[in-house]
């Protein structure tokens, strides 16, 4: 009997198990189902939203594009119909001229009618309208991954051995150049010197007015012609000098030009793209400046190797440029400069890529990488500053867990706060007249500011010392008949500055 209530309860027992399986295993069954469902859903949903982009991005500049050259279609020919009426409004007032009494005023209208016919414009064929570049499915296609990538942090830093046998192979020296958002330079590494240390690279000075430097500030001076005369520390020089002479009217002075690039997403908005000069006058062609870049570092690379007898076409070039310019257009632009200077053979990166590959390189020579490690990367660049953090998986490949732009911690927005204090301090209108009136000592003025700023430490209550140019002091006393002494210390700056 015992046994048969055992049994029973066993059934029951069984029969419990196997409804609560079902109701479990369906259950997680379908939340499962429902789970990846929803997540495909979620991914088909946010690839359709890039790809519209995308496609939005190139509509939208084919319809800009047709209405452009609409409106230059109507332009001419509004031109064109003008000339028209003006050659049917004389050949009219003529005809009637030569019916009437051929007297003295005959003559002389006749003589109105001539210098006015002279007087009109020649008569020109208009612009032909111009046609859209033809559609690059590549490009297309490759500003979609881009964003893909960007969205899913789908890029993995590469295996620093691996990278470098990219560099090196059948090349007697690879050469890095670096175009940053204020300073350039660069570097080499001969083949048969790599496998002692990767990390140990020989950087190449830059003469710059009888001092050597690794790096030099964008700046770059063209004569009246727009033709290239200098770059770097020695651009600044001699532009400041002609300023002194007063004979810098006619040239063409960038300042740290890179500072100022925009976000340029398109292939046409980097075409378009122009920097004006320092004193604001004047623009070039951003794609034209880059390339004297780029031909100012081929030249002097080549100069440097000469006496060792290297062929650029035996160098293997590398460019790292700032992780905000790291999209398809940039790089393709330095890919297309590159080549017009003779380079066939470069690799870009961004600066954070290079950068973590060198800390890769650190970590695995001490044994420090190991899977599910996670370290931050902090990549200060000029005035940026950016954020990568990343984690190492199995087979010692490194997945993305966050990237940020540093824009908002540029330190530009320190020299604008200082900028602003100035002008709180003598008013507008006195800076901008000393701004125009003495670029020189405008220039000299953020120079010692910049020093200062680097050397800064921000403990207790320390005091920074800046100098102000004597012909600011004198354009506020002009334009005021205060001095700046006596207005500080009525301000409400009176406590911060002395």
């Amino acid at each position: 009997m015992n046994r048969l209530v055992k049994i029973k309860d066993s059934i029951e027992t069984v029969s419990n198990l196997i409804k609560a399986y079902k109701r479990m295993k369906k259950y997680k069954l379908e939340a499962g189902t429902e789970k990846c469902t929803r997540e495909v859903h979620e991914v088909s949903q946010d690839l359709v939203k890039i790809i519209e982009k995308v496609t939005d991005i190139n509509l939208s500049y084919a319809s800009d594009f047709l209405d452009l050259e609409k409106q230059k279609v109507l332009y001419n020919l509004t031109q064109l119909e003008n000339v028209y009426s003006r050659y049917n409004s004389i050949h009219k007032r003529h005809e009637q001229i030569l019916n009437e009494k051929h007297d003295v005023t005959f003559f002389l209208r006749q003589i109105s009618l001539a210098e006015e016919f002279d007087l009109l414009e020649h008569i020109s064929s208009p612009d032909e309208p111009k046609e859209i570049e033809r559609f690059q499915r590549d490009g297309f296609v490759c500003s979609i991954i881009e964003l893909i990538e960007r969205k899913y942090s789908l890029r993995q830093a590469a295996d620093l051995y691996q990278f470098s046998e990219k560099i090196i192979k059948d090349k007697i020296v690879a050469v890095a150049i670096q175009i940053g958002r204020d300073e350039s330079g660069f570097a080499y590494k001969f083949n048969n010197e790599f496998g002692n240390d990767p990390s140990d690279i020989s950087s190449l000075d830059i003469e710059s007015r009888n001092s050597m430097t690794t790096k030099i500030p964008n700046s770059i001076l063209l004569d009246s012609a727009k033709r290239f005369v200098a770059f770097g520390k020695d651009a600044e020089d001699q532009y400041f000098d002609l300023v002194r002479e007063e004979k810098h009217h006619d040239w063409y002075f960038f300042d740290q030009f890179t500072k100022n690039i925009p976000v340029l997403d398109g292939e046409q908005e980097v075409r378009n793209c122009n920097m004006k000069t320092f004193d604001l006058r004047k623009e070039i062609p951003l794609l034209a400046l880059f390339r004297m870049i780029i031909n100012f570092f081929v030249d002097r690379v080549s100069c440097a190797m000469n006496p060792s007898r290297i062929f650029t076409r035996e160098m293997q070039w590398v460019l790292a440029i700032p992780e905000s310019w790291n999209r398809s257009t940039m790089r393709k632009l330095f890919s297309t400069s590159f080549r017009e200077a003779g380079i066939d053979d470069l690799i870009i990166e961004s600066e954070p890529e290079v950068a973590a590959l060198f800390c890769r390189y650190v970590l695995l020579r001490e044994d420090a990488f190991h899977p599910g490690t996670k370290y931050v990367l902090l990549d200060f660049e000029g005035d940026t500053v950016d954020v990568i953090v990343r984690q190492v998986q199995q087979g010692k490949t490194l997945r993305e867990l966050l990237k940020t732009n540093g824009e908002a911690w540029r330190s530009t927005h320190v020299k604008e706060a200082f900028k602003q204090t100035i002008i709180k301090l003598v008013g507008k209108p006195s800076y901008l007249h000393f701004c125009e009136q003495n670029p020189v000592d405008v220039a000299d003025m953020y120079r010692d500011f910049h020093l200062k700023k680097k050397i800064f430490s921000g403990k207790g209550n320390e005091f920074v010392s800046i100098k102000i140019p004597f012909s600011l002091q004198k354009t506020f006393e002009k334009d005021t008949g205060n001095t700046i002494h006596g207005v500080l210390g009525q301000s409400a700056l009176s406590g911060q500055m002395k």
